[in-house]
């Protein structure tokens, strides 16, 4: 099992998580192995929920699934790094805390869209 200090808290985020109601499955770009399915996420950062374990302080390059309803594109590119990775409250499953690498005005259109069409109003 792979564990990962947290490095912030939830008072010291710049910008406040969107907590979303349809989990976007995530998949690792060059493999296309499903990595996790999203939770929240801002601007700078998202958390998503595993099966397995992420390494913690590595880069990766990942593709998001976009819900054709909403998007004009099917997927989402991206690089992120693992910042964390600690078991769920379900025992099956790992929550991991990614941030987002070389976002780019567009990129942060499609965050807000996500957030606006899929988070819940809190």
């Amino acid at each position: 099992m792979v564990k990962g200090k947290r490095t912030e808290s939830h008072r010291d985020r710049k910008l406040q998580r969107r907590h979303l109601i349809y989990y976007l499955r995530v998949f690792e770009r060059d493999s296309g192995r499903l990595i996790g399915h999203l939770v929240d996420l801002t601007a700078e950062g998202m958390m998503l929920i595993s099966e397995t374990a992420l390494a913690t302080d590595k880069v990766y390059a990942l593709r998001m699934a976009l819900p054709g309803e909403v998007f004009d594109h099917e997927q989402f590119d991206f690089t992120a790094r693992s910042v964390w990775c600690r078991p769920d409250v379900n025992p099956k499953f790992f929550d991991i805390g990614l941030t987002l690498l070389n976002v780019e005005a567009r990129d942060i259109t499609c965050i807000e869209d996500l957030m606006q069409h899929y988070g819940f109003n809190d």
